[in-house]
């Protein structure tokens, strides 16, 4: 658990710079550090400093004395929000690395269309058979078509004459 506990008057960095400092090591979204849970304890339990304790990116404030209850329970929300958060950079991980993959197979599928034409060949295949099913089976001819594409055209035009004769 990610949890880290401050006063608000401490020697060399006081408690408002130190959670500053952490929020900006967590880099957001993609950053490489998990969250950290901030909870100011300290004496001042004046609004001011909780308002810019808060402000900082504190998460909880505990005024001391320290009520043993309270902060048991407040431990307990603590977790729950850490396991969120955790849970959500998991996901957040999967994801990237499924679109990452995703996007390699696109880029692969698409260099490999431009270079052999089987694309054009498939979205030509699944138009015609929608003609087919309309009752018209023309294909428009390009004049940039291949010599193999204007022969897989007339092999499937003769086919669906044939289907539509028989």
């Amino acid at each position: 658990m990610h949890l880290r506990w401050s006063d608000w008057r401490m020697p060399r960095m006081n408690g408002f710079e130190l959670c500053k400092a952490i929020r900006a090591g967590e880099g957001g979204d993609r950053g490489t550090h998990p969250y950290t849970y901030f909870v100011f304890v300290t004496a001042s339990g004046d609004k001011a400093h909780f308002i810019e304790g808060m402000h900082a990116g504190a998460d909880d404030y505990l005024t001391k004395p320290v009520d043993l209850d309270e902060l048991e329970v407040r431990l307990e929300a603590a977790r729950r929000v850490i396991t969120l958060y955790r849970r959500l950079s998991t996901s957040n991980e999967r994801l990237r690395r499924d679109s990452a993959r995703s996007f390699r197979a696109a880029r692969t599928t698409a260099s490999l269309r431009s270079r052999t034409g089987v694309g054009s060949r498939r979205i030509w295949t699944s138009s015609t058979r929608a003609r087919v099913d309309t009752g018209t089976a023309i294909a428009p001819l390009s004049a940039t078509s291949t010599g193999s594409r204007l022969t897989t055209m007339l092999l499937v035009i003769r086919r669906v004459t044939t289907c539509f004769a028989g």
